[in-house]
């Protein structure tokens, strides 16, 4: 896990809203979906503001916290495996 990737799941830990990078909608009671709904969007955009703007785009289908979260995961991912696969051949 990166630096950036712990200090934004350290902070969601902090507000209590960890469970929006795990989460969708389909977990949550439906009396609390419109309010889970509410905050997942502002975290959202939280979340896609602390996203180096060359990479921004890439999120740009991606409307929950869960989605972004998956694809920088899948995106950190590839690139660990990136890296790697450099080292092996260097």
């Amino acid at each position: 896990m990166t630096l950036w990737a712990f200090d934004i799941k350290l902070w969601l830990k902090g507000q209590n809203y960890v469970d929006h990078l795990f989460q969708t909608t389909t977990f949550i009671n439906e009396n609390d979906r419109f309010c889970w709904a509410q905050v997942d969007t502002q975290l959202y955009n939280f979340l896609k503001s602390t996203i180096n703007t060359s990479h921004r785009q890439k999120f740009h289908t991606h409307a929950t916290c869960f989605r972004v979260w998956k694809r920088l995961d899948y995106c950190t991912q590839m690139a660990l495996n990136a890296f790697m696969v450099f080292v092996k051949i260097s």
